[in-house]
Parts: C-alpha cells; sequence; structure tokens
C-alpha cells in the first residue's frame, strides 16, 4: 500500500512524498523517460517546474506512450531485473505503467 503526503519546507518549497513499495514507480518512470529523450522535472522540484509541467502537451504524452508501448514484456522484464527488482514488483510496476501508457495514448488533443 502506497502513502503520499504533499508537504511544504520551512522555505515554502512543495514536496511529494510517497512512501511504501510502490514509491519507486516515479523514479523507474523518470529515468525510462529520461532514456527516451523526454526530460521530465524531478517531481521534488515540483513549485519550480510548474511552468515547464503546464508547458506539456497532449501530443508530447502521446508521442512518449507510444514509445513506451513498443517496448515487450521481455524488455520491461529485463529492465526492472538488470535494477535488481523481483518478478512480483516488476509485474506490478509493468501493469501500472502500462495502464498509464494505454491512458497517455487515450488522450485527445485539447
Amino acid at each position: 500500500m502506497e502513502s503520499r503526503f504533499d508537504v511544504r519546507d520551512a522555505h515554502g518549497v512543495e514536496w511529494s512524498v510517497k512512501l511504501g513499495p510502490e514509491a519507486q514507480s516515479a523514479v523507474v518512470t523518470s529515468r525510462i523517460l529520461w532514456a527516451l529523450g523526454f526530460h521530465p522535472p524531478p517531481t521534488y522540484y515540483l513549485g519550480i517546474y510548474r511552468d515547464v509541467i503546464n508547458s506539456v502537451r497532449p501530443a508530447d504524452v502521446r508521442w512518449t506512450c507510444e514509445r513506451l508501448g513498443a517496448l515487450s514484456d521481455r524488455q520491461w522484464n529485463d529492465a526492472f531485473r538488470a535494477r535488481g527488482f523481483t518478478s512480483e514488483h516488476t509485474a506490478r510496476y509493468v501493469k501500472k505503467i502500462r495502464s498509464k501508457i494505454d491512458q497517455g495514448l487515450a488522450l485527445t488533443a485539447g
């Protein structure tokens, strides 16, 4: 079970904090996107990168999801295994990532 909290530090900077076994999925996803050439802002600097986040268009998301969707199960499994994830965790992450890819592919211009 994942717990997520939005917090503000003493300097007023907003942070998104995740706890639990699913917490690493955001890190894995950001590294995969980085490898594809899409450089998402770090989630722990949300306040600083708000303009960048707002500039991502549905077409950008679809483009990224088309490429991620082309990866085979074997490629996903190899990537997670190389990082030391268990088969159980890998299956959960891949299922979640594929769900997010489907959501991204369903976006329409607008």
